[in-house]
């Protein structure tokens, strides 16, 4: 089976899309604090103070929680989002494998279509759970003014970046899977 145009553009994004879910995912700016800020039940710190979904960094100190006393729908947004890397990197082997299959009876991009829906999914639901509950809770807006604690980071932004680019190339794959059908 030759490798065609649309599955190295196809692999392409994905690698992308792969590498915005990993920023997001490990970086800690999901929220940009001010001030001497109470997040999660342990004290973010002074001044200027960032948050992501695995630890919170005041200046050139970072305080990595693994598994703190979060509330539940911050450990949703953990769980979501672990469940969208784990299935955009095993969409990223299926479709490093199938660049490889000389089997002609064998369609990879069907799987790899449904493991980035899904995965897309997933993050745009973890973004909309924190997004509200980041709102609602902490007070955290889109820009920083006057009423707000502080503004939604560029992981954030990144994560939404990386649950577009899923879609958009779930799109790719599916269809690759129609055209070899």
């Amino acid at each position: 089976m030759r490798t065609s145009c649309c599955q190295i553009i196809g692999l392409i994004l994905l690698v992308n899309t792969n590498l915005a879910l990993i920023i997001a995912f490990a970086t800690p700016y999901w929220v940009e604090w001010r001030g001497i800020l109470q997040a999660l039940g342990r004290l973010v710190g002074h001044g200027h103070s960032n948050t992501g979904l695995w630890g919170s960094c005041t200046g050139t100190d970072c305080d990595w929680a693994l598994f703190g006393r979060d509330e539940v729908w911050f450990k949703a947004t953990q769980g979501l989002m672990s469940a969208a890397m784990a299935l955009g990197i095993l969409a990223l082997i299926v479709a490093t494998l199938s660049l490889c299959c000389t089997c002609h009876s064998c369609n990879p991009h069907q799987p790899i279509c449904g493991f980035l829906i899904v995965a897309s999914l997933c993050i745009a639901v973890a973004l909309v759970v924190f997004g509200i509950k980041a709102n609602q809770e902490w007070n955290i807006d889109f820009q920083m003014d006057i009423s707000s604690s502080g503004r939604f980071g560029w992981s954030f932004w990144t994560a939404i970046g990386a649950a577009g680019g899923a879609l958009l190339t779930s799109v790719i794959y599916c269809c690759m899977d129609r055209k070899s059908s």
